[in-house]
Parts: C-alpha cells; sequence; structure tokens
C-alpha cells in the first residue's frame, strides 16, 4: 500500500515555469530590496493597454513616498493597491497562471493543475473600472505588506509552485 502511494505522489505533475503561458502571464516580475534604504527596483512590471497593447516596464520606487493601500473587493482574485505619492499605482495579486489558449476552471483550483502567478501591474492595467475597497491600510502598514509580498513574489520567481484556492485566495 505504502508503495503505491509512494508511487502516485512520485507521478503527480511538478510545477514549473516553463510552461507557455498567456499572454498577461507571460512574464515573471522581481523586486530588487536594497537593504537599509527605502528604494525597490520592479522588473517586469505588466503595463498593458488598448493602444500598445502588451508591454512590461522596469521601474524604482521609492517605499517613502507610499501612502497606503487599499484591499479590493469583487475582483475575481484579492488585488492590493499600492498609492505612491509620486509615481504610478501599483496592484499586487496572486491568481492562477494559465497556459496559451486555456480557461480558467474553478475546480482545478483545489488541484495541481494551475502553478501560482503574482501579479505586478501598473493601476491603469490592472484595473479597468473603479473598484470597491474591503480595507485600507496606512502607510507603515502598507509598507510592511509591501515588501511581505515583493518577498512572496521573489520566492516564486526562484521557485514555482501550484495553485490552491484554499490557501491562495
Amino acid at each position: 500500500m505504502l508503495l503505491v502511494v509512494l508511487l502516485g505522489l512520485h507521478a503527480l505533475p511538478k510545477a514549473t515555469h516553463d510552461r507557455v503561458s498567456m499572454t498577461d502571464q507571460a512574464n515573471l516580475s522581481f523586486v530588487r530590496i536594497t537593504e537599509g534604504s527605502n528604494e525597490v527596483k520592479i522588473t517586469q512590471i505588466r503595463d498593458f493597454s488598448e493602444e500598445d497593447g502588451p508591454k512590461y516596464i522596469n521601474r524604482a520606487y521609492d517605499l517613502s513616498q507610499l501612502q497606503g493601500a487599499d484591499v479590493l473587493a469583487e475582483t475575481p482574485f484579492m488585488m492590493t493597491r499600492f498609492r505612491f505619492e509620486n509615481a504610478e499605482n501599483l496592484v499586487f495579486s496572486v491568481q492562477p497562471r494559465l497556459e496559451q489558449d486555456e480557461n480558467h476552471t474553478r475546480w482545478k483550483t483545489y488541484l495541481p493543475f494551475y502553478e501560482v502567478f503574482s501579479l505586478i501591474a501598473t493601476e491603469s492595467d490592472a484595473l479597468k473600472e473603479s473598484p470597491d475597497i474591503a480595507a485600507t491600510l496606512p502607510s507603515s502598514e502598507a509598507k510592511t505588506l509591501f515588501l511581505q509580498l515583493a518577498q512572496e513574489n521573489n520566492q516564486l520567481f526562484e521557485q514555482a509552485k501550484f495553485y490552491n484556492a484554499l490557501r491562495d485566495k
């Protein structure tokens, strides 16, 4: 019996970044955090628009300019908007990563079908209309959350893992 279980576990798919993802999830962001500084540098920020189409940008952000964060309600996946004084706002979200031409199926989010995708996007890309706000965080709490989400993003950048709707909401 134990042998059957071990063989079954070995046959489970492995999480990987090597699959061909949907265009809007093709690139993985990375956040460079400078110790002892408020500056972070983010590569591969998604910045899609109707006019320009798919585009990814690199930017530096000063966390001392972070005014607060909004946890957004009624979005398909939990999203957090970080509001900056002198820079475009950023949106972070954790969602299932779909392969090219794959449709999202709710029941598959409970099994190892989709890898986790950590979205970092400009507000103009991620939010096409004004969302409802579930909670607002002041700048000090927003900075802590920003750094936590950035570290989780970087861990996913280094090592893919499967999305689980019970854990990753």
